[in-house]
């Protein structure tokens, strides 16, 4: 029997590479705006531009003390194990190539969010301490964005795409990445460090270290993007996508090798902050005179379902019977793209 095509933007095969020169995306100095007053009408001038942009001073991430926690995880295997057990709705900490899955994302990930953490510590309330201070460090970290950054964007977004109920019931998720030192040419079964793909939700704030890796998809090139030290990259997710009615783009992006040190692509730490709408939020395109709905009514949760099966496929951590519907898709529809367009642009127009 042949064997079922894998989607697109998920083949291990087409591992990642540097392509095209590097890109500086446009840069606003948060700090400085803030203080201003001027920072959401700087953030809707230059958001629709290129749907991304990079925020220099705003909040210091603790690269230091979220490569203490992967050591502490390797060290002690059973803290993740816990975590898994005490929040059952979706994986805390997930390590699938490490674990011996092949042709999936090679990075270690921990995610969490405000509920997480809630659940944790109703189920295991010593399992956060263990984690010592740079737990406590990278929550920090984490809840500043999400009080002092956030917002200012949230308020930017509904003035652009006219939604305001988007970004009022929002949740947040808190995601830190170790992306392993693996040779400069990877077995054929290593997959790539984070393959191709659109974000679910309203926005997304990226905080990478100084290795480099991170690429999006400019004019059908991919660019590495150039960044000042400590900028937080702001991307857009589909939400916004299908809210602003495609003015702003959710764009395509990636973690490549880097270039190779020594013989080795480096390791490589970042810290990613996700903004999404309350599943029960209606979609709907905000359309401007001279324009038509590119894209038809539908739930975020909806969405989410979706996405959400893909990324999880990408990261070895999908249901063996949602791996099977997700290869059986992917005979229709070869990525993301393609299934998205099918069930949700409105074609009508």
């Amino acid at each position: 029997a042949p064997m079922p095509k894998t989607p697109q933007f998920y083949n291990s095969s087409q591992a990642p590479t540097v392509s095209g020169s590097p890109w500086a995306p446009p840069t606003l100095n948060f700090e400085r705006e803030v203080q201003r007053g001027t920072i959401e009408a700087s953030l809707c001038s230059l958001i629709p531009k290129h749907g991304i942009v990079a925020l220099t001073h705003s909040q210091e991430c603790p690269f230091s003390s979220i490569s203490d926690l992967f050591k502490t995880l390797t060290t002690d295997p059973t803290l993740g194990e816990r975590a898994n057990q005490a929040y059952t709705n979706n994986l805390v900490y997930k390590d699938a190539y490490g674990n011996g899955k092949t042709g999936v994302d090679d990075k270690r990930v921990i995610d969490l969010s405000p509920q997480r953490l809630d659940t944790i510590v109703s189920v295991d309330s010593n399992l956060l301490r263990e984690f010592g201070t740079p737990m406590t460090e990278a929550l920090s970290f984490f809840d500043q964005v999400r009080t002092e950054l956030a917002p200012h964007i949230q308020r930017a977004l509904a003035q652009l795409t006219g939604s305001s109920e988007l970004y009022k019931d929002v949740h947040c998720n808190y995601r830190m990445v170790e992306y392993r030192q693996r040779p400069a040419h990877p077995p054929d079964d290593q997959g790539p460090r984070c393959a191709a793909h659109r974000d679910f939700g309203s926005f997304t704030l990226v905080f990478p270290d100084s290795v480099g890796g991170l690429e999006v998809l400019l004019d059908n090139e991919w660019r590495p993007l150039s960044v000042p030290s400590n900028a937080a990259i702001l991307l857009f997710g589909w939400c916004t996508a299908i809210t602003s009615n495609d003015r702003i783009p959710a764009m395509l992006h990636r973690v490549a090798d880097s270039p190779v040190v020594d013989g080795c692509v480096p390791q490589r730490t970042s810290a990613v902050f996700f903004v999404a709408p309350d599943p029960t939020t209606i979609l709907k395109p905000t359309v401007l005179e001279g324009e038509q709905a590119a894209y038809k009514e539908f739930s975020a949760g909806e969405l989410k379902d979706l996405v959400g099966r893909k990324w999880r496929y990408r990261e070895g951590s999908l249901s063996a019977k949602d791996t099977a519907l997700e290869q059986q898709e992917a005979e229709q529809f070869p990525d993301q793209d393609a299934i998205i367009a099918h069930k949700y642009r409105n074609w009508l127009r």
